[in-house]
């Protein structure tokens, strides 16, 4: 195994966006590197801490959406 854990690595981590392969290798070095560990650890932190964004477009919007994508298929056939 390579090391190729970085803070980048954990914050894609921490957003799903790692495969099962980096996410083995991550864990790996945050179990023996002690500094890897504590980084990961202060990101988790920030992480936990930040407030977590929720998107719900209203009816109006979702139904403008829906019209102008109907248009547009129309269009390109």
């Amino acid at each position: 195994m390579h090391q190729t854990c970085t803070p980048d690595l954990f914050v894609k981590w921490l957003y799903g966006e790692v495969t099962a392969e980096e996410v083995t290798e991550a864990k790996a070095i945050i179990q023996h590197d002690v500094l890897m560990r504590e980084e990961f650890q202060e990101l988790r932190k920030a992480y936990r801490m930040l407030p977590k964004a929720q998107f719900s477009a209203s009816p109006k919007t979702l139904e403008a959406i829906l019209r102008y994508s109907k248009q547009s298929r129309s269009q390109n056939t």
